[in-house]
């Protein structure tokens, strides 16, 4: 999965499962946090995964950054990254 910060948006290529980027406009983010969750437990496997509260891309492990939007009717996304103070750090300086 390529994920990066670019001009206040998250983007994210979950190669070879999405045909273009997918794209998160922070301006519209209430919190952002890292969070450690069980894949199992939570979203049921590693790989892309929406519910009526939630969408999950992730790939191993189990830490990533959540992402939670002032909108209450837009899904909460959890970026799974072996990585992640260093997202949370980029999105932070972004």
């Amino acid at each position: 999965m390529i994920t990066s910060v670019q001009n206040k948006s998250k983007i994210i290529n979950f190669v070879p499962f999405t045909r273009k980027p997918h794209e998160i406009p922070l301006d519209k983010v209430k919190e952002y946090k890292i969070i450690t969750y069980q894949v199992q437990l939570d979203y049921g496997s590693y790989g892309i995964h929406y519910s009526k509260k939630r969408k999950a891309y992730n790939i191993s492990g189990n830490k990533g950054v959540l992402f939670i939007f002032d909108d209450i009717e837009k899904n909460n996304i959890l970026i799974g990254s072996q990585k992640s103070e260093e997202l949370h750090s980029a999105i932070q300086s972004g």
